[in-house]
């Protein structure tokens, strides 16, 4: 039982493995999982698990108050025994995070009033901006005194999610995009999670 534990799950040789990591978008996610299961057919089609991810009655069917699940797929690894539709590693990974959520909700009870799009929004946007753990303290807190004083955030980050743009230049014309996530445009928190 021991070396049982040790080596793992024992997952057959039909079994599927999913690995998303930490700090990526649904679109991000989804090349991922293309890119671990070039010849999965229920990930040949990306915009199946785009769609899953933004299917209004599977949000409400899961208890989320947001328009799409960016931010409540819990990144880790799931293992099925069988190559999974798009709308079942959806399932899978917003319990994950609920189970997580409530946890944390227990650890810190004061939270429990607080709006989860909100939370899951700043902590996003802290996730983000803070290059490692010491820093992310501080920008919550500068995140936490712009929305309080309905300033604009003023953020790169959010900028790259609305624009798709991620690892390239951002220029200044790009802060004049028409998006609700442009913070340089907009106070106070975006939308939602990035």
């Amino acid at each position: 039982i021991l070396h049982m534990l040790q080596e793992g799950p024992n997952v057959s040789a039909t079994g599927f493995k999913v690995t998303i990591p930490e700090g990526l978008t649904i679109r991000q996610a989804v090349k991922e999982l293309a890119r671990q299961h070039p010849d999965a057919t229920q990930f040949k089609d990306s915009e199946a698990f785009i769609r899953a991810a933004s299917n209004p009655e599977l949000i409400r069917e899961l208890g989320i108050d947001a328009p799409t699940l960016e931010g409540f797929l819990m990144p880790d690894t799931y293992l099925f025994d069988d190559e999974p539709a798009p709308e079942v590693v959806v399932r899978r990974m917003v319990e994950h995070f609920q189970s997580e959520y409530d946890a944390l909700l227990k650890e810190f009870p004061a939270a429990a009033h607080r709006d989860k799009l909100e939370v899951v929004t700043m902590a996003s946007l802290v996730e983000e901006e803070s290059k490692v753990n010491a820093e992310r303290p501080t920008v919550a807190a500068v995140i936490a005194n712009r929305v309080q004083k309905k300033m604009p955030l003023d953020f790169d980050s959010t900028l790259q999610f609305a624009l798709d743009k991620y690892g390239q230049r951002l220029l200044d014309s790009d802060k004049q995009v028409d998006s609700p996530y442009n913070t340089y445009r907009n106070a106070g928190l975006p939308p939602g999670p990035i």
